[in-house]
């Protein structure tokens, strides 16, 4: 699950660097899709990992 938390912080970043300069604006949609596309990436990693290892046992 490390892997989701540093996804989920990078995300976070993108929005907050990007709402102040720019609020409601096409930049600010955009960092905020970029932002949940990272988050489901790295939920989707985990989950294959964690899905592989409970084959395995």
């Amino acid at each position: 699950m490390r892997n989701s938390f540093y996804c989920l912080l990078a995300a976070l970043l993108l929005v907050a660097t990007g709402v102040p300069h720019c609020v409601a604006s096409v930049h600010a949609v955009v960092l905020f899709a970029l932002a949940l596309g990272i988050v489901f990436a790295g939920i989707a990693l985990d989950w294959n990992r964690w899905s592989k290892q409970r084959e395995d046992d």
